[in-house]
């Protein structure tokens, strides 16, 4: 069989377009590394690459909401810490200021301290990451959510949202606690609070209230102790479910430092109460939180207490209630915390398992789209041999001279 000569130049020369446009492509491979640069070089794996790719910014994404998400609560973390510090030395003040040797220098200067520790936790209650958005102020992160009014009472001025960032398709953290519930809440579980007012003009000492029977069906209602003198001259006492409107033990004969027990829960009263002396026990949710009122008030009753079994009396009833809430809001600011913490541990694990989730994809996106070297190289040079012996096959149908080979 002929083969016209015009047919053997049309078929070599498209050989050698062929093998040279495929040694371009090696070449392209070789300097980018990539197999996969646009859709026409493979449409499936392209169209695969695409949804990786996709997927990997995505993660990319969820890795910067989880390193903003760490270190909101680490300073979140650290803060209520502080504030645990601030709070345990308050307690320690409360306890210093119970001492009845104690002159009026030395309770004025306690005062001062409890004050001071009261500003600090307000700064506290103000924190700022570095960018200077406010912490604890929920979606108002521009303006301070802590203030206080002329009793020293704390306003919250921040929104009751708690912002979040999202962490997975599925996840959101939230971030920086709503200052409100760290500073004027209690958590469950809280003590009851007692209270013996300041007008009470006898030396009575009440004690915490013990718990009994917390299923009592009234242990959760308010109550109040009120004083009477009765018609033989002793002192008697009415039990008051303020909840309710009812008495719930009324003329019963007082025994100093003797429990008194109602409602799944007792309280002991020692001294001696004067005729129309008040004791309210609350729950602590109807006593209500504020640690920056607490403090105050605290300090105000230490700076002016008076001598005097009557007035020591009143101190001690003052600092015991506000040990009491003070106490309350530190059970808050640890169960706060342990949320945070627990958070913190999330985040640590989503962290890892992003940077598992994107080696992955980078891995397959790479094995899809990306060009073996090795593998490549040798396929460069086996194309790059067989493109030269073409062009000296040619060369050769056209007769050229020896001096034409020779380059």
């Amino acid at each position: 069989m002929r083969i016209a000569t015009n047919t053997l130049y049309s078929n070599s020369l498209d050989t050698i377009d062929s093998q040279q446009k495929s040694l371009a492509d090696l070449q392209k491979q070789i300097a980018s590394g990539k197999r996969v640069a646009t859709a026409a070089d493979d449409p499936q794996a392209a169209a695969s690459a695409v949804r990786m790719t996709e997927t990997t910014a995505k993660l990319g994404q969820y890795a910067s909401n989880l390193n903003i998400a760490k270190s909101q609560l680490q300073l979140e973390d650290n803060t209520l810490s502080n504030v645990t510090t601030l709070v345990q030395q308050a307690q320690t003040l409360l306890v210093n200021a119970g001492d009845t040797s104690l002159d009026k220098t030395s309770r004025a200067a306690l005062a001062t301290q409890l004050e001071s520790v009261r500003d600090q936790l307000l700064g506290m209650a103000n924190t700022t990451d570095s960018e200077g958005n406010y912490l604890f102020g929920g979606y108002n992160t521009g303006t301070a959510p802590f203030s206080t009014d002329a009793n020293g009472r704390g306003i919250y001025m921040g929104s009751p949202g708690q912002r979040a960032v999202q962490v997975t398709d599925t996840r959101q953290i939230t971030i920086g606690n709503v200052g409100s519930n760290i500073f004027q809440r209690v958590s469950v579980g809280a003590s009851r609070v007692v209270t013996a007012p300041a007008s009470n003009t006898g030396n009575a000492l009440a004690s915490p209230i013990s718990s009994r029977d917390m299923n009592d069906p009234a242990y959760n209602d308010d109550f109040s102790i009120s004083f009477a003198k009765s018609k033989d001259g002793g002192l008697r006492y009415t039990i008051h479910d303020e909840t309710t409107k009812a008495d719930i033990a009324k003329d019963q004969p007082f025994d100093t430092g003797s429990a008194i027990v109602f409602a799944g829960q007792s309280i002991t009263i020692n001294g001696t109460p004067e005729p129309g002396d008040t004791v309210r026990m609350q729950s602590p949710q109807s006593a209500g939180m504020d640690i920056f009122s607490t403090l105050t008030q605290a300090a105000k009753m230490i700076r002016n207490a008076t001598s005097g079994s009557e007035g020591n009396a009143r101190l001690a009833n003052a600092l015991s209630t506000a040990n009491q809430q003070v106490v309350n809001a530190l059970d808050n600011v640890l169960t706060v915390q342990a949320g945070v913490g627990a958070r913190e541990q999330e985040v640590a694990t989503l962290s890892t398992q992003n940077t598992d989730s994107g080696t992955q994809y980078q891995t397959q996106l790479n094995d899809l789209t990306g060009s073996d070297f090795v593998s490549t190289y040798s396929k460069f040079s086996e194309l790059q041999n067989s493109l030269t012996a073409a062009e000296k096959t040619f060369m050769q149908v056209q007769n050229l001279s020896l001096f034409d080979l020779i380059k």
